[in-house]
């Protein structure tokens, strides 16, 4: 059987470094290794580098060979790292309100507010005490609101969250590459049309620090990268994501709560950058499409209101952002 290590380690330690070591400790738990468990770990607290996340690893890792249940309820709890057991549906909007002030500013974080502050007054009205649509659509909203572009990729680099990670995880010299592909920059590989990787060095962090600052030109004319068509895409995407929850508002009845629910979860199955993300894209239109005919036929058997879908992303002619 196939294990995705690289994904585990991502998902349980935050980071892939702990791929291998995750991976020693599933051979060490199966006998594969002339070595002992006590060896290892001991070789673990000598070497000093990252002992804790290393330590965890081979847990994990033993626990996959021994236990693969286990692993997997670690799984489901993580599904939503953002939420906590005993959240509540206003602490979780607050803290995506916050985020995305950092994202873009207070203006952009009300809009996300008031979005979800509706959805969550329609869910109220016709199911009262359930709050699965609202925490659905805050999160999701959140996602397609908060994409990933070269400003906030520049944002989250220099922010001193990586450089204390790293730090923590290593001792002595060491130095900083990025495998970027800039947009404006980046020539397409001739085999595939995807774009070519290059690699930059430590300059690279002092250039990014500048971008960061440049986040308010997001949606202008000034924006460079909004006329890309992964920036158009993304801005695509989000609009009508926003378009469909107000069709979903304004049509909810307990009957279909429960696919509203499902709608508002599609952009999960959107992942990925550029042309992966718009394999996930398409896919997930076909999946609207069956969710929405469901969602009509459960509120008004013969409504003859429709809804339209935008066109596909893939095909957007955009010529520029929004203001």
């Amino acid at each position: 059987s196939q294990i995705d290590a690289t994904g585990l380690a991502q998902k349980l330690l935050g980071d892939s470094i702990g791929t291998n070591m995750l991976m020693l400790g599933y051979a060490a738990q199966k006998g594969f290794l002339p070595v002992r468990l006590d060896s290892i770990q001991k070789a673990i607290q000598l070497n000093g580098i990252a002992v804790e996340l290393n330590r965890k690893a081979l847990d994990i890792g033993r626990l996959l060979a021994d236990a693969p249940s286990v692993v997997s309820m670690l799984l489901a709890k993580e599904q939503d790292p953002d939420m906590a057991i005993d959240d509540t549906a206003s602490a979780f909007i607050e803290r995506r309100f916050m985020d995305l002030v950092e994202y873009q500013d207070a203006t952009y974080a009300r809009r996300y507010r008031q979005i979800v502050d509706t959805i969550a007054s329609s869910e109220a009205e016709v199911a009262p005490g359930s709050v699965q649509l609202t925490f659905a659509a805050a999160r999701y909203l959140f996602k397609v609101m908060a994409y990933k572009d070269e400003y906030e990729v520049a944002r989250l680099h220099t922010d001193g969250k990586l450089l204390r990670s790293i730090a923590a995880q290593f001792d002595g010299d060491y130095q900083l590459n990025f495998h970027l592909a800039p947009p404006i920059l980046t020539r397409k590989l001739a085999s595939t049309g995807h774009p070519r990787k290059r690699i930059f060095g430590p300059w690279v962090y002092r250039l990014l620090s500048v971008l960061a600052r440049f986040k308010r030109l997001r949606g202008t004319w000034l924006d460079v990268f909004g006329y890309t068509v992964e920036r158009r895409i993304e801005r695509e995407l989000r609009d009508d994501y926003i378009s469909m929850l107000d069709y979903v508002r304004t049509h909810l009845t307990a009957a279909n709560l429960d696919i509203a629910i499902s709608l508002a979860k599609l952009p999960e199955r959107i992942r990925g950058f550029g042309h992966v993300k718009r394999q996930h894209i398409e896919r997930a239109q076909g999946i609207e499409l069956d969710l929405l005919s469901q969602f009509k036929a459960a509120t008004i058997p013969d409504a003859e209101e429709t809804y339209v879908l935008q066109p596909q992303a893939g095909a957007l002619k955009s010529k520029g952002p929004p203001q």
